[in-house]
């Protein structure tokens, strides 16, 4: 990171792959996991774009570090499949 000095770490396994930028996590048993992120991938011309998802509700009712798992599973997942659909997409089309 510029102008930080030493390592920094980060337990949130999805912020690094599958062009994950950024994420916001919360969980707790009755809500589930709940995860907003940020990637980014490149449409079918090239041009990089700002993909913004949310999921919510996974697995309510376990303990929240089941939640939290499902949330980036099921966050990792849906990022691919946008950024598979957005590499065969121009702007513009549906």
């Amino acid at each position: 990171m510029p102008g930080v000095l030493g390592t920094i770490s980060n337990t949130n396994t999805l912020l690094g792959t599958a062009s994950a930028i950024g994420l916001k996590t919360g969980s707790s048993t009755p809500a589930g996991g709940a995860l907003m992120w940020a990637a980014t991938a490149s449409d079918k011309d090239g041009r990089d774009r700002l993909i913004l998802g949310v999921v919510l509700h996974q697995r309510a009712g376990t303990d929240p570090r089941q939640g939290l798992r499902a949330a980036l599973a099921t966050s990792h997942a849906l990022i691919e499949r946008v950024r598979r659909w957005l590499s065969t997409t121009s702007p513009g089309t549906r």
